[in-house]
């Protein structure tokens, strides 16, 4: 008798090409035109199986072996290795062979010896049907094949920490609405953070240093939660936790503060005290200053899924676990296994009992990612869903169970959505019927578990034609909305907005997202009776290698996306901590939206005040909120340690004493185009360095600087900003460290004039000084001239400017152009003001918002200008708010960013969004 024990692993897009996790190209998400989603699906799988064989045939060893082995019809055999492969033929069938002395060994079983092979399948079912050696049928048993889930591993210990708060009952449903673990009422706000269902073996972005502020995951999640997030969706695949090798992010690391974890989540423009600190973690696990990541479990993949929840769980945050269907297909390879597999990952969730409380179940994520429907598919939604529920309902009976919609791609939005129950609606659009399902869930015992979470994303995502108004909340009624309402069968259900995200650059997408926002709110015209408020939403994501989104965080993993988070606290009422203790006098601004359809200006949705405490685990704060304009600025140098005095001080400081040093190395000058660059590296230190707090502000001046297009450790990676001869920009190296950016100079000349650090000049080294150049003779003496003209009074508003994606109209070349606008004087500039935006590629335009007539403005020699005429458009002083507009714009030399901004004539400071 012949046994062939069998090992499938799944090849990740990472495995197949290259180790690339932790460099310049990290995995990420490609958008996907043709998809509805977010998340696109692949179009086929990779695996590696290893097969041992062990034989009481003693011929073989002696000779030649043939092996054959029988797969999914629908493959491609890739390669194999310790033997080679002769024949591939239509039934899927390889046959494997050895050379003419092939390696053997012995064992007390008999002859063992051991091959593999790679396969390439349009599904994940994959690995080996039947196997024969020498023509004679084997026993084949598959190993590691998703279908035999593991539990934690002994060794694997997880800390069993107190949660942030005092938590009495798990998370629960009463009536349509969703009670925390405190039994109050809870909105969840969240956010998905992937990585789970990825070759990177965690959550992405543990790779992006040099700091601990981006690189360890216990900093990001803190900054999730200063954010205001109370809930963290985990995207997961079955493969991945028990398939593959967990790879390591330990690794060391700059260590970061609770300092610069601070002011990496308050936007520009908010001052607060340097001695008002936000909260930490409640439950933090010890690990080495320096380092990153210890504490990550490096057993295995399904070990470290599970600390990676309690660990959520114990500080705070409310999580969803997701199947991410998208890229792993084991509810439809083998539907008996994959509800197995949910019983026995929640049995191991729920031993712990912070996580018992706070983790909901996302069961399977957009079914409409492979074709299934409620009904009329194999494996259906319906029977998937129930038997799903019935098995962890007895692991669990207390766990909330998120339902997506599916197989109404007609009427739906997007892959994810689809819950009509009208009967006339669903004969007309021919689309699925999930009756069946309502009908089966309000008999069960777990109906007050269901949550109804539909994905709901604007057209650059969705891929389907602009939407708004009555016509989007029409849809969203028919969908789901009824559900929060009239219900089913008398039962009232919660819907969460389980994904949803936008680069929000777009017009037709900050409409639909600000109609959206509307309907969830109940919002004058949104409200049509027919559902209640829906305040529940996790934002698709924080990764900002998410294509067709982006995240919440910029490339490099640190910036903050401001005008997203402002939609969030629009939208759903999130709470970041600065809210709650900074006294600025102002509020934060709406995201920049188009005019409704009905043709009124845009309204702001109502933000809730910014003292509000927050809905999720309230964190401590200060019992009186610090005066206005009392918080000092970031200083380079050390502050004196008595108070200051009231005696008027110099103007100026001694020059004697500058507190940093910078040593300035030039490269070698090059062309691009028309532009001469070179590189400027600046090794900053200087006494006082241990005092500054990141990110400081770093500039350098010299008249000839005109642009940037790369940096290093210093503003964006696409450069710094320049203007008016002034590149600037944050950095969160600490000091010493270097920093250093390509810059383009007008005049061939690149060494600073001057450099200073938080407004604070230094002493400038230059690295590598030219030689003494020949004495020039003597200029003329100056001809007497007139005398010039007062100098213009400095710009007294900033225009930040963001450019979206180009497209074509014809044989027009097309952009978005958004500004947004404050009056930094000390007078507020009243409606009606004139406002020009000018670039000399500037043609036309075909529609604006907020500026001038919605179908568009009037375009002259390359300026862009028109009227604010909005009653709402004051622009109050001392950048008290902020007014945001934009046009469609089109530039004959696929050139956008403006190179002057005026409002009512006077110049604006230039700021790249």
């Amino acid at each position: 008798m012949t046994v062939v024990l069998v090992q499938g692993h799944l090849l990740l897009p990472s495995d197949v090409t290259s180790d690339n996790i932790i460099g310049d190209d990290p995995p990420g998400i490609n958008p996907d035109p043709h998809a509805a989603t977010a998340y696109p699906v692949p179009t086929s799988h990779a695996f590696a199986v290893n097969m041992t064989v062990v034989t009481k045939n003693t011929n073989v060893g002696k000779r030649a072996w043939d092996l054959e082995v029988e797969g999914p019809n629908t493959t491609t055999y890739v390669a194999t290795t310790a033997a080679k492969m002769e024949a591939i033929c239509c039934n899927a069938t390889v046959k494997l062979s050895s050379g003419p002395k092939p390696e053997v060994g012995h064992t007390v079983k008999g002859i063992a010896f051991n091959t593999s092979y790679e396969i390439v399948a349009e599904t994940q079912n994959a690995l080996p049907r039947r196997t024969y050696l020498d023509s004679e049928r084997c026993a084949t048993f598959i190993y590691n094949d998703l279908n035999q889930p593991v539990p934690l591993p002994e060794g694997v210990t997880v800390a069993q920490t107190e949660a942030a708060t005092e938590a009495t009952q798990p998370i629960s449903i009463q009536n349509g609405h969703i009670y925390g673990v405190d039994g109050m009422p809870l909105t969840i706000k969240g956010v998905n953070w992937f990585g789970f269902e990825t070759a990177v073996t965690v959550v992405h972005g543990l790779w992006q240093g040099p700091t601990a502020l981006t690189q360890d995951f216990q900093n990001v999640a803190l900054r999730m939660q200063l954010l205001g997030f109370n809930t963290i969706r985990l995207p997961f695949s079955f493969q991945v936790l028990l398939n593959l090798q967990p790879r390591s992010f330990a690794a060391a690391c700059q260590p970061t503060s609770l300092q610069a974890i601070k002011w990496s989540v308050i936007p520009p423009g908010v001052t607060i005290a340097d001695n008002i600190m936000p909260p930490d973690l409640p439950a933090r696990d010890p690990q080495r200053d320096g380092y990153c990541n210890e504490v990550l479990p490096n057993t295995n993949v399904y070990a470290r899924f599970i600390y990676f929840i309690r660990y959520l769980a114990a500080n705070g945050f409310n999580i969803i676990i997701d199947n991410h269907f998208n890229v792993d297909t084991l509810a439809m390879d083998n539907p008996t296994q994959w509800v197995k597999a949910w019983a026995q990952l929640l049995t191991d969730i729920v031993a712990d009992p912070a996580s018992q409380q706070r983790v909901m179940v996302d069961i399977l994520n957009e079914p409409d990612s492979r074709g299934l429907k409620w009904q009329g598919t194999t494996p259906d939604m319906t029977t998937l869903y129930l038997a799903a529920m019935d098995a962890m309902y007895k692991v669990s009976p207390t766990t909330l169970f998120l339902i997506e919609g599916c197989g109404q791609l007609g009427s739906a939005m997007n892959w994810g959505d689809g819950y009509i129950t009208d009967a006339s609606a669903i004969r007309i659009a021919a689309i699925s019927d999930p009756n069946p399902f309502f009908t089966t869930l309000v008999s069960r015992p777990y109906l007050n578990n269901v949550v109804i979470a539909p994905h709901y994303y604007p057209p650059s995502v969705s891929t389907s034609a602009p939407i708004q108004g009555p016509e989007l909340w029409q849809k969203m009624t028919q969908s789901f909305g009824y559900l929060t309402m009239a219900g089913y069968g008398g039962h009232i259900f919660p819907v969460i907005i389980g994904e949803t995200g936008s680069l929000m650059t777009s017009a037709a997408d900050l409409a639909f997202m600000r109609d959206m926002a509307a309907y969830m709110q109940v919002d004058n015209e949104a409200n049509d009776g027919m559902h209640a408020p829906i305040p529940h939403m996790v934002w698709w994501d924080w990764n900002p290698n998410s294509g067709d989104t982006g995240g919440l965080v910029n490339d490099g993993w640190s910036a903050v996306i401001w005008n997203k988070i402002d939609y969030l606290v629009n939208a759903i009422d999130l709470q970041p901590w600065y809210m709650t203790v900074a006294h600025t006098g102002t509020e934060r601004p709406s995201p920049t939206l188009p005019p409704t359809v009905s043709g009124t200006p845009f309204q702001p949705l109502n933000p809730a005040p910014a003292a509000a405490p927050p809905s999720g685990p309230p964190t401590a704060k200060p019992s009186n909120p610090p005066p206005p304009a009392a918080a000092p600025s970031v200083s380079f140098t050390a502050k004196p340690t008595n108070p200051p005095s009231t005696t008027p001080q110099p103007s100026k400081p001694p020059a004697s004493q500058p507190g940093c040093d910078v040593v300035v190395s030039l490269g070698y000058p090059w062309n691009e185009g028309a532009k001469r660059m070179n590189t400027i590296q600046l090794a900053l230190s200087g006494k006082g360095a241990d005092l500054l707090l990141v990110p400081y502000t770093v500039e350098i001046r010299h008249k000839g600087y005109v642009s940037s297009n790369k940096a290093w450790n210093w503003g964006a990676p696409s450069g710094v900003t320049v203007l008016n001869g002034v590149a600037s920009g944050q950095s969160w190296t600490t000091l010493p460290g270097t920093i250093g950016a390509n810059i383009q100079s007008s005049d061939e000349v690149w060494f600073p004039d001057s450099v200073s650090i938080n407004g604070a000049k230094c002493n400038i080294i230059n690295a590598n000084p030219a030689p003494a150049k020949p004495l020039s003779p003597p200029p003329p003496p100056p001809t007497p001239r007139p005398a010039s003209p007062p100098p213009p009074p400095p710009p007294t508003c900033n225009a930040v400017v963001t450019l979206g994606y180009p497209w074509s109209e014809g044989a027009k070349r097309m952009n978005t152009v958004s500004l947004a606008l404050s009056n930094r004087g000390l007078s507020a500039i009243t409606v009606p003001w004139m406002l020009a935006v000018q670039h000399k590629g500037y043609v036309s335009t075909n529609k604006a918002w907020n500026w001038g007539a919605p179908s568009g403005l009037q375009v002259s020699n390359g300026v862009v200008s028109g009227p604010v005429t909005q009653a709402w458009a004051i622009l109050q002083q001392n950048s008290a708010n902020t007014i945001k507009l934009g046009a469609n714009v089109q530039s004959t030399n696929e050139q956008w960013f403006p190179e002057s901004v005026t409002v009512n004539g006077a110049k604006c400071n230039i700021i790249r969004g």
